[in-house]
């Protein structure tokens, strides 16, 4: 419909037309003194104490308002600081919608009156977000005057915009001149993405919050204000939606500047209307006195591993597409130079910032070809730096996605070796509850990578196993006309993951499972469908979730982002809110090899413009990368040792040996191994050197005993090597001896083991009584010792008798 704007200005008696669009709108210029009429209402009369107008559906006219920003649909007026009416609950300020961009009759600081219908706007797309007072078409202004002082803003404050307050705290300030002295960052500047060419201009929106209240996160349960499904049970948590944060649309009001800011960074006097927009109080700076940015920010790279480490990743790619128009499929055909700057950005990504993880679970490539188009590039910036070959190949399998995203694995084979990649449930369809029907399950099939991890020393290699994910999105999941079949679909791709991996570690135990990806799902539930607690074997009762599940999966997997500072537990940030969708899921067999977890940090807290960018890695996407760090088991044997002696019993002066066995049971080689014992001082060994697995070395030790009989010799020796030991119990070994009268032999008078001259001479000093008897003396073995004896012993020297 056509509109026009009629203007009578008083001592020029001269009228203007101005054809606009849309709404119908009449200008009058009074430059003198305007008194309200009776029937005139005040913007706190309008707006009232509530979120909803008293006025809500009427035509009303205003009392005189200050015009104190315009924005490219409408503009604000506020009620002079004179004639406001002192209630804390009732704002001053309220918006004018005109469809189009107001005419320039309708400037800052112009004084006016608005005819118009009190409208509580709600957006169509969004039927759930709250509403915001407007006066809407057709419009009737007055331009009573011009140059007006505007009225002095609020001072918001952190009390004002409160983590604990409810959702309408700041209503009372709606459509009113607002200023915070600090803001700090929380969410980026955004920015609309032209695919084709790979490039963003900047909206000059971003979210913060007021300086030193802390970064908002998501929390568990369903949205506020959304209404709880049909049937929905009673404990079902709900999620506050963050009411401290705040939306800044910095280049709303013409002339103002777009601010490109990062997360962190701090926005100082920041003046303007508080509109509302996507669920968020949203402030619109003034042009004349813009807000003052501190603090650059660059992405933040995560530690290089450790020799004895590998990496296991997954990084949503968003949407990389080739160069190709591929029918039949909502793709997007990039420039050749475009598809350049995102191929320089992903390695960029890769190397600088991930850290060349050995494996990286990807989602959001549109084929295997441009796959490996990424692992090209990766491996020749890499060399191209003076750095060795990760050789990254590229493994994808097409799924079923209409947009031609898929999942896929880069695999670093310097390091790695490949086992196998399947796809798993390309097929597999669930019940959508709207018709009945069987529909297909997954869009982008789960991929499972079988791959073994090289390791130092020749030692065996570490076998894995990695799943990539990328499950049905969140978009949808609160609507009344798809929500159900969108839950529905949600809960089945978890339970067919969790049952996947149930089945694994049920056919093998030890089996080493890593579940990476996209899972669209945050670490806790939803209220809608705890999509993570059922994969991992913990799902959410019943009680507490709009569809719930069994619990599938025993034991538990382990979601690693437990292990990150509460600060770091996100992977994207929607609408100001901080939270994951990205995870890493481990079965409990590969805890202990768990020795880092992080979020590689390029993306999410950055602007959006800096996609474009091909020197940078910021921005290449709209997620953050997980990346598991796993250390490598030490190398380990089972050293043991086993002693025999011999003889057993001894007697003294005789030579003692002690054989000992040093066994190595694996499952590596045993390396500087000695073994200790207590024959030699404190610190001496025998060197072995080097066992092999599944081997021995055996060492004599030989020792003359000293020890009466009646004694008994203990002799200990300990085994040790360079390797962890997996059984350290059997390290040590004890071995006891008894030590013995040596036997009489008849004739051997002094005992030394011979039958000679010199036990003659012994016998005859012992019969005349020179020295004491002996047992040995009794030659004959009558009992007695005497002449006979003699007569025996010479006859055995001679040879004519035996003894």
């Amino acid at each position: 419909m056509s509109s026009s704007i009629a203007r009578a200005c008083m001592g020029r008696q001269r009228i203007l037309f101005l054809i606009a669009a849309v709404y119908l709108f009449s200008f009058f210029f009074f430059p003198f003194p305007f008194s309200a009429q009776s029937s005139q209402l005040a913007v706190h009369q309008i707006q009232g104490p509530g979120s909803i107008s008293p006025y809500a559906g009427q035509v009303v006219t205003t009392t005189a308002g200050i015009v104190t920003a315009v924005k490219s649909n409408g503009f604000f007026i506020q009620m002079p600081d004179e004639a406001v009416d002192g209630d804390p609950n009732t704002s001053e300020g309220i918006f004018v919608f005109t469809s189009s961009a107001p005419p320039p009759e309708i400037a800052i600081g112009n004084a006016v009156t608005v005819t118009g219908r009190v409208v509580e706007f709600v957006p169509s797309s969004d039927p759930n977000s709250l509403s915001m007072t407007e006066l809407s078409g057709p419009l009737t202004v007055t331009v009573l005057s011009m140059g007006n002082q505007l009225p002095t803003p609020v001072t918001l404050t952190a009390a004002d915009a409160s983590p604990k307050g409810s959702i309408e705290q700041l209503e009372k300030f709606e459509g009113m001149r607002v200023k915070v002295d600090s803001l700090t960052v929380v969410s980026p500047t955004e920015g609309n993405l032209n695919e084709a060419s790979a490039t963003s201009t900047s909206t000059g929106v971003f979210y913060a919050v007021i300086t030193g209240v802390e970064r908002p996160f998501r929390e568990p349960g369903i949205q506020l204000p959304d209404p709880l499904p049909p049937g929905a049970p009673p404990g079902v948590p709900r999620f506050d939606s963050n009411p401290e944060c705040l939306r800044v649309d910095s280049d709303a009001q013409p002339g103002a500047i777009a601010l490109e800011v990062a997360a962190g960074a701090v926005v100082a006097n920041v003046v303007g209307p508080l509109d509302y927009a996507s669920r968020t109080y949203t402030i619109l700076p003034d042009a004349a006195t813009p807000p003052i940015v501190s603090g650059e920010f660059r992405a933040i790279a995560l530690p290089e591993p450790a020799a004895d480490e590998f990496t296991v990743a997954s990084f949503n790619m968003r949407r990389f597409y080739d160069t190709t128009n591929d029918p039949g499929v909502s793709d997007v055909a990039l420039s050749a130079s475009a598809f350049n700057r995102r191929l320089s950005k992903a390695s960029l990504a890769i190397r600088d910032v991930m850290r060349s993880p050995d494996i990286i679970g990807v989602q959001e490539v549109e084929n295997l070809k441009t796959l490996q188009a990424i692992a090209g590039r990766v491996n020749a910036d890499e060399v191209a730096a003076g750095k060795s070959d990760p050789d990254y190949q590229a493994y994808l399998v097409e799924g079923n996605d209409g947009t031609a995203i898929d999942v896929g694995f880069l695999v670093k084979t310097a390091r790695v070796n490949v086992i196998d990649v399947v796809q798993v449930g390309k097929d597999a369809t669930y019940t959508n509850p709207d018709n009945g029907a069987r529909e297909l399950l997954h869009d982008r099939p789960p991929l499972i990578l079988r791959a073994t991890v090289k390791t130092q020393e020749s030692r065996p290699e570490f076998p894995v196993t990695v799943i990539v994910n990328h499950l049905r999105s969140l978009l949808g999941i609160d609507s009344s006309s798809e929500g159900r079949r969108v839950r529905a679909k949600r809960r089945a791709q978890a339970e067919f993951i969790a049952n996947l991996i149930q089945a694994r570690q049920a056919a093998d135990s030890s089996e080493r499972i890593i579940a990476v990806g996209d899972y669209n799902s945050f670490q806790f539930n939803d209220g809608y469908v705890d999509v993570i607690g059922t994969i991992k074997g913990a799902p959410a009762p019943p009680s507490t979730v709009v569809l719930a599940s069994s619990d599938l999966v025993d034991p538990d997997l382990i979601n690693l982002i437990d292990m990150a500072p509460a600060d770091q537990r996100y992977s994207v940030i929607f609408r100001g809110s901080a939270q994951a969708l990205d995870h890493v899921l481990i079965t409990g067999n590969l805890f202990a090899q768990v020795s880092h977890f992080a979020y590689a940090r390029c993306n999410v807290d950055f602007p959006e413009s800096l996609r474009n960018d091909p020197a940078r890695p910021e921005s290449v996407s709209d997620h953050d990368m997980p990346v598991a760090y796993f250390k490598l088991p030490p190398p380990s044997a089972d050293l043991s040792i086993a002693i025999a002696d011999s003889p057993d019993p001894v007697t003294k002066g005789a030579q003692l040996t002690y054989t000992i066995t040093v066994t190595n049971s694996g499952p590596d080689t045993a390396t500087n191994v000695s073994v200790r014992d207590s024959l030699l001082p404190p610190g001496v060994g025998y060197a072995l050197g080097a066992i092999a697995p599944v081997s021995s070395k055996t060492i004599r030790v030989m020792t003359t005993v000293t020890a009466e009989a009646g004694s008994t010799l203990t002799y200990t020796a300990t085994v040790s090597g360079k390797e962890a030991d997996v059984n350290p119990a059997n390290n040590s070994a004890t071995e006891t001896t008894m030590v013995v009268a040596a036997a009489v032999r008849r004739g051997d008078l002094n005992g030394d083991g011979a039958v000679d001259v010199n036990d003659l001479v012994k016998l005859i000093r012992i019969l005349q009584g020179v020295e004491p008897a002996v047992e040995a003396a009794d030659v004959n073995l009558d009992g007695r010792i005497d002449v006979r004896d003699l007569v025996r012993l010479l006859q055995a020297l001679l040879g004519a008798e035996p003894l």
